[in-house]
């Protein structure tokens, strides 16, 4: 059977319900005679439901009649009852007897009629996002100033969110740390092969927030002519030796944008080539890179491809 856009109600997905059509035209007064109805469907009936894998279907819906009738001569608990008849549905569906969106599941509605509504997407487990914090903290923290933020923000979140909400955070992050590492190797390896494109690159308003981004002393994610000239002076007493390179380096290009002499400009280029050399090396302590590819990253991963693609079960640890 294909998925239709939406279901109003049950009827429309289980098959045989002309069966059920005639106990829900029944008045209370007939219900002592009902278990004697049912035992009356036809053969051909029975067959047809047994035949088609169905047999709960009859069970499921004479159980929703005898509810209406209960609940309407005020004698039963709809609040404790619905989960029962929801789930014998939500079974059905997971065994293969009624077809509907995988996202979608049986849910009673005030009236006690079977509808077909979306599952409500998991949450992520307290465990797992536990796991994610303390990785993060441990093996992610001390690469960038864009991991102690995604530590901070959930550290702060006042309810659990979403694994997709999650799951974009981290790449975002992820993208935001490579960005830095990129800019710097990009710059490193063009500088040695073609020292004279020196001035092809902002480098006074970008090297030392990028630097400091990635040893921790900025907090800015954005690169400025006055971000750069804090961040300097932050590294002259957090980070000495790393600000003896970047003032080194500043003061090579300044030379460079002076004196545009081509042959100037690669001496130049070269130099700041060996300087910056030393400098990323100082502080690439990992190459970035794969740092999505960490279990606890890759389940996470796969936990949203299975919500994408219908599940919509509680969230293991």
């Amino acid at each position: 059977m294909k998925h239709k856009e939406s279901y109003d109600t049950a009827w429309e997905v289980i098959p045989n319900l002309h069966v059920v059509s005639a106990m829900a035209d029944m008045t209370k007064t007939e219900q002592t005679g009902t278990d004697a109805m049912v035992k009356k469907l036809s053969e051909k009936d029975k067959k047809s439901i047994a035949v088609q894998g169905r047999s709960l279907v009859s069970g499921v819906l004479w159980f929703r009649y005898r509810f209406r009738l209960q609940r309407e001569a005020g004698d039963l608990n709809t609040t404790a009852r619905c989960p029962v008849i929801e789930n014998e549905l939500n079974n059905m569906v997971k065994a293969g007897y009624i077809n509907i969106p995988p996202t979608h599941h049986f849910k009673l509605d005030e009236d006690g009629l079977p509808k077909v509504t979306p599952r409500p997407i998991p949450q992520v487990s307290s465990e797992r996002l536990s796991q994610i914090k303390s990785y993060i903290k441990e093996n992610l923290q001390h690469q960038s100033t864009h991991w102690k933020h995604t530590v901070d923000w959930l550290d702060n979140l006042e309810t659990s969110p979403a694994h997709q909400e999650l799951w974009t955070a981290i790449r975002e992050c992820h993208h935001r740390t490579m960005e830095d590492y990129t800019w710097l190797d990009h710059v490193l390896r063009t500088l040695e092969l073609q020292p004279s494109r020196l001035l092809l690159f902002d480098i006074k308003d970008n090297l030392a927030p990028c630097i400091g981004r990635i040893v921790g002393t900025c907090d800015e994610t954005s690169n400025s002519e006055d971000i750069a000239s804090n961040e300097v002076k932050k590294l002259i007493n957090q980070h000495h030796g790393l600000y003896v390179l970047i003032s080194t380096i500043h003061t090579y290009y300044d030379k460079a944008v002076n004196n545009n002499v081509l042959k100037q400009r690669e001496l130049r280029g070269t130099r700041v080539a060996q300087c910056l050399r030393v400098l990323v090396n100082a502080v690439s302590h990992a190459n970035p890179a794969h740092n999505l590819d960490a279990e606890v990253f890759l389940s996470l991963k796969n936990r949203c491809d299975d919500i994408t693609n219908g599940c919509r079960d509680g969230s293991p640890a």
